[in-house]
């Protein structure tokens, strides 16, 4: 059976997550094998936080070998599973969603998750929109707004788009006509020079101060997107003026001050650690071959009495090198796997470490 849930413009993701969390626990609570997937690794991360399950890409779920261009699980080789999950499925082409449907076995049930409104897949195909309006499938659409207030300009406008319907005037003649109240304008500029020095007032001078119950930092709170790389208005230029006009001593204290913080806890963290037993840190990859980075850990492990072990320098300058020496040294432990293991990325050292969020975190 495949049920489609269709998360739509006017849909809100803190509404989508627990609807996908609960669903894989009442499954799980009825012993069902669940299987939690997307066409991207940044998609099957975001459903693993949504979900508080693993989730792989559709690749990985697969096993893709990139040989022979076919995946393991096939009609021969179907996945063991009793549901499986497929979130963002608008990015899911033809040929991928093929492979995929081929690999389930009849007794499961498909539940895709996307939004029909987005713009199809990058390869042929829009698998999402044809399904969703296959007599065979079960549609469940979300409607109701948690993002934003229902009378949002983002909301209407998005909804005026869809619908095709023309948009009221919102375009301002001059900068003084703005009004905090409204979250959707176009402001208007002659040239990329007046546009230029239109970002850098709305960014430094007018919204950190537009609302006085909340501080807005026009570093880490405001995003500007261009379609464009050169140019005044493109985004190599705007890049430049933007840390000219806000890199002010001020900010550059603070962040000297944080630096300043984070190294006082790391020798904290590492006198913890080596106050109870002997801790050696191993430094591997590309980065082992700076040698200024080796002196200064060489200098604070003796510091704070930590051990450094570093491989050897020609065998640092290339990852693929690096690799190698790994396998001769598994290869002369007799530690072999057959050719048809699947990659995993970001492995963690220990394999009973719970599933960490995100790229990688901080001590």
């Amino acid at each position: 059976m495949i049920k489609y849930i269709n998360n739509n413009i006017r849909s809100s993701v803190r509404k989508l997550n627990p609807i996908l969390r609960a669903i894989v626990e009442i499954l799980s609570a009825k012993k069902c094998k669940v299987i939690l997937a997307s066409p991207t690794g940044r998609a099957a991360q975001r459903l693993s936080e949504s979900a508080k399950k693993e989730a792989r890409t559709i690749h990985r779920l697969l096993k893709f070998d990139p040989s022979s261009g076919s995946f393991f699980h096939n009609r021969e080789k179907l996945l063991s599973c009793d549901c499986i999950i497929i979130d963002e499925t608008s990015m899911v082409d033809t040929q991928l969603a093929a492979s995929l449907f081929d690999a389930i076995p009849s007794t499961a049930h498909l539940i895709l998750v996307g939004d029909s409104d987005q713009l199809p897949s990058v390869g042929s195909g829009n698998i999402l929109s044809d399904l969703k309006h296959a007599s065979f499938s079960k549609v469940v659409r979300l409607d109701t707004i948690y993002r934003q207030a229902k009378e949002s300009r983002i909301i209407t406008t998005a909804h005026n788009i869809l619908k095709g319907v023309n948009q009221p005037e919102m375009t301002l003649q001059s900068m003084h006509h703005l009004d905090p109240k409204i979250d959707f304008n176009f402001i208007e500029a002659e040239d990329d020079e007046r546009m230029l020095k239109a970002i850098l007032y709305l960014v430094k001078d007018y919204l950190p101060k537009v609302d006085p119950n909340r501080t807005i930092d026009p570093i880490q709170d405001i995003q500007i997107l261009s379609p464009m790389h050169k140019g005044s208005a493109g985004i190599q230029n705007l890049n430049a003026a933007l840390q000219n006009c806000l890199n002010n001593s001020t900010k550059a204290k603070r962040r000297m001050d944080e630096e300043k913080d984070y190294q006082s806890a790391k020798q904290i963290f590492f006198k913890e650690k080596t106050q109870t037993k002997k801790v050696r840190l191993v430094v591997a990859g590309g980065v082992a071959a700076n040698i200024s980075i080796r002196e200064n850990l060489s200098s604070l492990g003796k510091k704070l009495n930590f051990e450094t072990i570093y491989p050897n320098l020609k065998f640092c300058g290339d990852n693929a090198a690096m690799i190698a020496w790994a396998g001769i040294k598994r290869f002369k432990k007799k530690l072999t796997n057959t050719l048809n293991i699947s990659a995993r990325s970001r492995w963690p050292l220990d394999e009973n470490a719970p599933y960490m969020k995100g790229p990688g975190l901080k001590f």
